[in-house]
């Protein structure tokens, strides 16, 4: 009973622990990009992170501009602290708007 009591704890401890291990950072990118919009970006998601190295993640995002009322879609890296917990910079990849259903490159 006592085997059996300690596997089902040592399942639910394993079970409730967060198994995406880029969730920090997809935290930390999402509260960035929120509030550089200054929490007037509209349907913010981000779709993917990607880790490159200790320090660098690269991230697809999407969200509704409110400026101009278009779907965007940004690809960008973001240089973190040695400890993961900050954002220190970001660097567009690509920047998209959606035109007549295609993302189309914006030079914005």
């Amino acid at each position: 009973m006592k085997k059996l009591l300690l596997l089902s704890l040592t399942v639910l401890l394993f079970s409730c622990g967060d198994s995406d291990p880029n969730a920090l950072a997809k935290k930390r990118i999402f509260q960035k990009v929120d509030s550089d919009g200054m929490g007037m970006i509209k349907d913010l998601e981000i779709i993917s992170v990607e880790k490159i190295n200790d320090t660098t993640y690269k991230a697809v995002h999407t969200f509704t501009n409110p400026l101009i009322e278009k779907e965007m879609r940004i690809a960008r890296n973001y240089f973190f602290t040695i400890d993961g917990e900050t954002i220190n910079n970001k660097e567009d990849i690509t920047v998209e708007i959606k035109s007549a259903g295609e993302w189309v490159k914006s030079g914005l």
